[in-house]
């Protein structure tokens, strides 16, 4: 299955996802309340929407061949994730709900660290990816760490949350980096000099990245990028 599709298929089952969630809400508004199936239904759609999206990122680099390491993990813990956040909401258990919350914690780090990759056009930012990558293990790691211990350390709350908005900058600078280096490239670019390729009689045939008023503009797609082919009346002056 191409991108394409891919990114067709995970839209069409978002857009469902939060369709029925909203349906569930506007549901149990009427009724009076929300119950703890309805809680339950919406927490599932939740993890579905989650997990499915960590899922398609990671095909999406599997297909284009990017980081398939980090993209067959994508889709292999968003699976398996998805299980273990739905036994849980459904069993009520405790451990269980360590166990999802392990789960949801580690799809949000690879959805983070998939599309950061995905968003990723130039080498020269692949550094800022790492080091985003680099965050995002660690903050994934600390939380789970603190799931499973109970938390109650003030300490490690605050290393978490500093980790979690270092990925979170990492995540935003990418496609920010690049977009401003993608600007300052065109900018820098000058246009080329007009360049006469033919003539006819008193009719200049040439390229020019700016035409004048009277010129007549020929489509021609074999041209340099910036080109355009015009015939102007020589000047007698």
């Amino acid at each position: 299955m191409t991108r394409a599709k891919l990114r067709r298929v995970f839209w069409i089952g978002a857009a469902t996802i939060l369709v029925l969630a909203a349906l569930i809400a506007i549901a149990a508004i009427v009724a009076g309340g929300f119950s703890s199936t309805d809680g339950r239904i919406l927490a599932s759609l939740g993890s579905v929407l989650l997990a499915g999206a960590t899922a398609f990122s990671g095909l999406a680099l599997v297909e284009g061949r990017t980081v398939p390491a980090l993209g067959w993990a994508s889709a292999a813990v968003g699976a398996v994730g998805l299980m273990v956040m739905l036994a849980a909401i459904w069993s009520g258990s405790d451990t269980m709900g360590r166990s999802a919350g392990t789960a949801a914690v580690t799809l949000a780090g690879l959805l983070l660290a998939s599309t950061n990759r995905l968003l990723l056009r130039l080498a020269s930012l692949s550094s800022v990816w790492g080091a985003t990558l680099g965050a995002i293990s660690i903050a994934t790691l600390l939380t789970v760490i603190s799931i499973w211990s109970g938390g109650g350390h003030p300490g490690l709350a605050k290393t978490i949350a500093a980790f979690w908005i270092l990925a979170g900058l990492g995540w935003l600078l990418v496609p920010v980096l690049q977009r401003t280096a993608l600007a300052s490239a065109v900018t820098a670019v000058a246009p080329p000099a007009d360049r006469i390729v033919a003539t006819l009689g008193d009719i200049e045939a040439l390229t020019t990245a700016a035409p004048q008023e009277g010129d007549l503009v020929v489509d021609v797609s074999s041209l340099a990028p910036g080109e355009q082919l015009v015939l102007r009346r020589r000047s007698t002056g």
